[in-house]
């Protein structure tokens, strides 16, 4: 949830049309897989893996959309076609063996989260690069 909400403040921030749409899809995934989690307490494991695999999937179509949608430089495309892949690999890979071992998979989980990190920070250098340039 404090994700949607980080995701929902990038939305009031940005007027941009493009930009929006983007945004809004991972508000409502994000959203969507806390709220699950917020009503439901007693979820229980194997189907908190689904809500955690079937949002990865959903953010990783979403940021494979989002390349499409604007001009972007040769670096965005890569940083957002690979932490696509990343976060589409992990989903379908929790979906398809959620039996395997919790600890397993929480530990792949830990690691999705450190790579998605990563290159959503590396997103943000490289926007922040090339409006200093710009200015």
């Amino acid at each position: 949830m404090l994700s949607a909400a980080a995701e929902l403040g990038e939305l009031a921030r940005h007027r941009d049309r493009e930009k929006r749409a983007d945004r809004l899809i991972a508000v409502a995934a994000l959203a969507g897989a806390g709220a699950v989690l917020l009503a439901w307490p007693t979820i229980s494991q194997l189907a908190l893996l689904y809500v955690v695999g079937v949002s990865a999937v959903a953010y990783g179509v979403a940021e494979a959309a989002a390349l499409s949608t604007r001009l972007r430089s040769d670096r965005e495309r890569w940083l957002g076609a690979l932490s696509s892949i990343v976060a589409f690999v992990f989903g379908i890979a929790v979906v398809a063996r959620p039996e395997g071992s919790f600890a397993a998979v929480i530990n792949l989980i830990g690691l999705y989260l450190v790579v998605i990190g990563a290159l959503r920070l590396l997103q943000a250098l490289d926007a922040w690069h090339r409006r200093r340039r710009a200015q």
